[in-house]
């Protein structure tokens, strides 16, 4: 009897250690075993066309430039290099228009999903004040930066005049103050991507509202998809 028992317990123990071999962490092969090392067999990995449809990871790279720190954004991610290089181009540009000269030009990572990337990027004086400030949109899948007239497509049609109602509409309803007119939206005019559209950026000389400072105003989809061609990146975010 005490045989069978002590047979069963061992059966039971070693079924209880398959088990919980299936559960445990993978580790590289030749790995330290002591720390917790995640490896992902090659075969679990998604096609990268569904990797970049989620968020990617950002690192913060700097330079300096007329004794001003230059921060740019650096993805971590294979086969990005072509972005890379593109959003450091960009970096570099901004700090040229701004003329910086110390201080600091950093950014903000405002949108990072769906193969999009947006950063509001700013210019500060040494003492933190803000001197100016722009916005940069990227298409992963391409490496390129991306425009307003991206988000439409080719074809679109008079998509500008619908963002001018649209902003005029929400100057009126809300009481903001227009201090040198409404400026025409181009392939220049700063935005941002949202979840379910984009958000124009407006500076403080241009409208402003009773708190002043810089003003977002938020474009659905679903008020501008009949200007949305097949190849606009608006639909990504719809």
């Amino acid at each position: 009897m005490r045989l069978v028992t002590a047979y069963m317990l061992a059966v039971a123990f070693a079924l209880l250690a398959f088990a919980l071999s299936g559960c445990a962490k993978k580790t590289k092969p030749g790995s330290d075993t002591s720390r917790p090392v995640y490896y992902v067999e090659p075969e679990d990995l998604a096609a990268p066309q569904s990797i970049v449809r989620h968020s990617l990871p950002i690192m913060a790279k700097s330079a300096s430039i007329n004794g001003c720190t230059v921060q740019y954004p650096y993805i971590c991610s294979a086969g990005m290099d072509a972005l890379n290089i593109t959003m450091h181009s960009v970096f570099m540009e901004f700090a040229d228009e701004f003329e910086v000269n110390g201080g600091k030009l950093g950014y903000s990572v405002e949108f990072n999903r769906y193969g999009l990337l947006s950063f509001l990027v700013t210019y500060r004086s040494e003492s933190g004040q803000l001197i100016c400030s722009d916005a940069a949109n990227f298409d992963c899948d391409t490496g390129r930066r991306v425009f307003v007239s991206d988000c439409f497509g080719e074809g679109a049609g008079s998509y500008s005049a619908s963002l001018r109602a649209i902003v005029e509409r929400n100057v009126a309803v809300n009481g903001y103050t227009v201090i040198s007119g409404i400026p025409d939206i181009t392939d220049e005019s700063p935005f941002l991507f949202t979840f379910g559209g984009l958000i124009l950026l407006y500076r403080e000389y241009e409208i402003c509202s009773a708190d002043a400072g810089e003003l977002q105003i938020r474009i659905r989809y679903d008020s501008v998809s009949e200007h949305v061609t097949g190849s606009g990146l608006l639909n990504r975010v719809n």
